[in-house]
């Protein structure tokens, strides 16, 4: 089934066990309300808020071993402990071991790298080190060559050797992006124009329903395809072998994951059991010029077989899988070759009944 939403690509996006829906989005004690329809709290699979603004982020960023984000104003580290303030969490002590990377400036970007136990700073070799003690102006680290003090302007990021390896959100933790940018995971309660949520080990964060950009619900019968392996079986284009599917694990193009897939690309997804429903926005990439055809089965039955122009509007696709074990992901040209060509799987998630 394909539903077009041209009149609303800009709105809020509200994924529920029941379809897709957009509109502007309003929260209450136990329901979210978009555009004039109502979504109950349990139905509800993730809030997309497109119209929310964004905010400028606090200078340093904390990338956190359970996988949140936090922008923070990093104040100093002593005895190990960051001392950091964000007008979410207030002034509050974090235990550099709970840190798997931090930035010390806005928009580190490739400026640095990711190597374990890695001080980067601007213009100079990484440092392997391990930090002493940050404060004001000065950085100190305990290295090969000794303890070293090096001026806090200048350093980049450091990357943590004491930080476990990142783990995905359980099972039972929701996750709320804020307007900064930060991600916090729990469980998460609705309340008039707030959500609440209990954190780990933070305790009870209120979050004013203006700050929120984006919602997922933790829920075992809902999964991004996203997270699931592909295996790609290539032929060779015209230009070459296609290229891999690409993933998107950011809010692009009004969504939270993207899939990209180029003509002459086969892609199997392995299915858990029972698979349910199949649920994505579909279009063009962005810049196409190209026209595409998508063929999607399970197994030998085919279920879409679609035309994707780049003048087309994004169509919402709902498929009924059932009890299919492997998902077939086809994408040629519909037409003559012309680049760039290939279509993008926005939010693609799978509603296990």
């Amino acid at each position: 089934m394909l539903t077009a939403w041209a009149t609303v690509a800009c709105a809020d996006v509200v994924e529920s066990k029941q379809g897709r829906f957009f509109g502007r989005v309003v929260f209450s004690e136990k329901a979210v309300k978009v555009g004039e329809r109502t979504v109950a709290w349990d139905d509800l699979v993730f809030v997309l808020r497109q119209e929310a603004s964004p905010s400028v982020a606090a200078p340093q960023t904390l990338y956190m071993s359970g996988g949140e984000v936090w922008h923070v104003n990093l104040q100093r580290l002593t005895g190990k402990k960051l001392k950091v303030i964000s007008p979410m969490l207030g002034e509050r002590d974090v235990d550099l071991a709970a840190v798997r990377m931090l930035d010390l400036v806005p928009d580190v970007g490739g400026r640095a790298g990711n190597a374990l136990g890695m001080l980067y700073r601007e213009g100079a070799e990484p440092v392997p080190c391990t930090l002493m003690w940050i404060d004001a102006t000065r950085v100190s680290a305990d290295s090969t060559l000794g303890i070293l003090t090096l001026p806090r302007e200048g350093s980049l990021r450091y990357v943590n050797t004491a930080a476990p390896t990142t783990q995905p959100a359980g099972s039972d933790d929701d996750e709320i992006g804020l307007i900064d940018g930060s991600t916090f995971r729990g469980r998460a309660t609705l309340g008039a124009d707030r959500i609440e949520l209990q954190h780990a080990t933070m305790g009870k964060l209120v979050i004013p329903a203006a700050a929120v950009r984006s919602l997922i619900r933790a829920t075992p019968a809902v999964a991004f395809i996203t997270g699931f392996a592909g295996e790609q079986m290539q032929t060779v284009g015209v230009t070459g072998p296609s290229a891999a599917p690409a993933l998107a694990a950011s809010e692009v193009a009004g969504c939270m994951h993207q899939i990209t897939l180029q003509p002459r690309t086969t892609v199997r997804y392995s299915l858990p059991q029972p698979a349910g429903v199949l649920r994505l926005t579909q279009q063009s990439i962005a810049g196409a010029r190209g026209e595409t055809l998508v063929r999607v089965r399970a197994g030998e039955k085919v279920l879409l077989e679609q035309k994707v122009t780049p003048a087309d509007v994004p169509s919402v696709v709902t498929l009924e899988l059932g009890a299919a074990k492997e998902l077939i992901v086809e994408v040629d040209f519909a037409s003559a070759p012309r680049f760039p060509c290939g279509v993008a799987w926005l939010d693609p998630v799978l509603i296990r009944k």
